[in-house]
C-alpha cells in the first residue's frame, strides 16, 4: 500500500491569503500613529483659530469634505450659547468655521438639546426634495455632515462647490433651509 498523498494546496492558499493581510497589518499601527497626529495637529489649528470656543475632540470627524481627495477634520465646540462646527482642511490646513445660534428665530438656530456631528453621504439629490441647492454637487466619495440636537430639524453642511468655501448648509424636503455663517 501506497501512504496517501498530502494535498496541500489548501495551506498554499491560506499563506497566499494571510501573508498579505500580515504585512498589511504591520503598517497598521503607524498609520494609527500618523492618524492620530493629524488629529492633534487639526484639533490645535481649530483651537487657535477660535480660542473662546470650547472644542470637542470627541466629536472629531474625518472624511473628505471639500472634495480634494485629501482628507479633512470637523470638530463640535460651543461658545456664548452657539454651536461651531470647524473644518480643517487636509490639503493646506485651512480652517473654516460655521456658527449656529443655540437659540433664537433665525433660520439657523438650533433647538434646546445636545448638539451632534455626524458625516453623511453625498450620493443624493437633493433637487427631489427641495429643488435646487446651490453649490451643491452630488459625489459617491466626498463626505458632508449633519448637525442635530434631537428636537428640530437636522442641519446638512457640505462644501459650497460655488463658492469654492464652506458654509452653505441646507435642510432636505419639508424643513427649512438654513445656512451657516462662515
Amino acid at each position: 500500500m501506497s501512504a496517501p498523498k498530502c494535498n496541500i494546496s489548501w495551506k498554499v492558499a491560506a499563506l497566499g491569503v494571510l501573508i498579505p493581510f500580515l504585512a498589511g497589518c504591520a503598517g497598521y499601527p503607524d498609520q494609527q500613529q500618523a492618524a492620530s497626529a493629524g488629529l492633534k495637529h487639526a484639533f490645535s489649528l481649530l483651537e487657535s483659530q477660535q480660542p473662546s470656543a470650547k472644542w470637542d475632540i470627541a466629536s472629531a470627524i474625518q472624511g473628505d469634505f471639500d472634495c480634494d481627495r485629501t482628507s479633512d477634520f470637523a470638530f463640535l465646540g460651543t461658545a456664548g450659547g452657539d454651536v461651531y462646527v470647524g473644518l480643517v482642511r487636509g490639503a493646506n490646513q485651512q480652517v473654516t468655521m460655521l456658527r449656529f445660534p443655540a437659540s433664537g428665530q433665525s433660520q439657523d438656530a438650533l433647538c434646546p438639546g445636545r448638539p451632534k456631528l455626524a458625516p453623511e453621504s453625498l450620493d443624493y439629490d437633493p433637487t427631489e426634495s427641495v429643488g435646487r441647492v446651490p453649490g451643491f454637487v452630488r459625489s459617491k466619495n466626498c463626505v458632508g455632515l449633519v448637525l442635530s440636537t434631537g428636537e428640530c430639524d437636522d442641519i446638512h453642511i457640505f462644501w459650497d462647490r460655488d463658492a469654492e468655501r464652506g458654509g452653505r448648509a441646507f435642510c432636505p424636503a419639508g424643513k427649512a433651509g438654513a445656512h451657516g455663517r462662515g
